[in-house]
């Protein structure tokens, strides 16, 4: 088994795609739209937000010098949000369904690294924990944060080892005006 390839696919999905999964439930978002920079300048059109997420960044139809990122989907006007790498990436968390491998609820704030992705990259970051039992937390990064979305897994480490980790309900970015970060749902 280990030397089976990494699945990317959802399995509920069946034998047909993704794509074809969301087309029958929500059609709305398979319609072709405008992507734009986050000032709300036309540089292209998308075929569907159903096919795209937020840090994606290849399969955009771009041609750019830099590589452009999803920064959001807007659904209300059908547009797909780009932006740089720095726009992209996260300046802080917010975090539910937390817990702590060890069963601890520390009341102070600590520094650890934080992993968002399968195989990402450890960030060093401040985590602020919610009021015992909230199961809430605020992450915020000492430099930069990785490109992250809500609905992520948020791993905490210190090291090698484990210590906790929740699902991600907010990101600030770092292109985003200086603002708190809710914790809670």
């Amino acid at each position: 088994m280990a030397d089976k390839e990494e699945s990317q696919e959802i399995c509920f999905v069946g034998k047909g795609s993704y794509a074809d999964f969301v087309a029958k439930r929500r059609p709305d978002v398979t319609r072709p739209g405008e992507i734009v920079d986050a000032k709300g300048t036309v540089l292209g059109e998308h075929r569907g937000l159903v096919h795209h997420t937020v840090g994606q960044r290849r399969g955009l139809g771009i041609a750019r010098s830099e590589p452009l990122y999803v920064l959001s989907l807007d659904q209300t006007r059908n547009r797909l949000v780009v932006g740089s790498k720095s726009a992209a990436q996260a300046r802080s968390l917010g975090v539910e369904a937390v817990s702590m491998i060890d069963g601890s609820w520390p009341e102070d704030q600590f520094a650890c690294q934080v992993v968002v992705r399968y195989r990402g990259a450890p960030a060093n970051a401040t985590v602020r924990l919610g009021p015992r039992g909230s199961g809430v937390a605020t992450v915020l990064f000492s430099e930069t944060g990785p490109i992250s979305a809500p609905g992520q897994a948020a791993v905490f480490y210190l090291g090698d080892q484990v210590v906790g980790g929740g699902t991600i309900t907010s990101v600030s970015r770092s292109a985003e005006p200086t603002r708190a970060v809710a914790a809670s749902s």
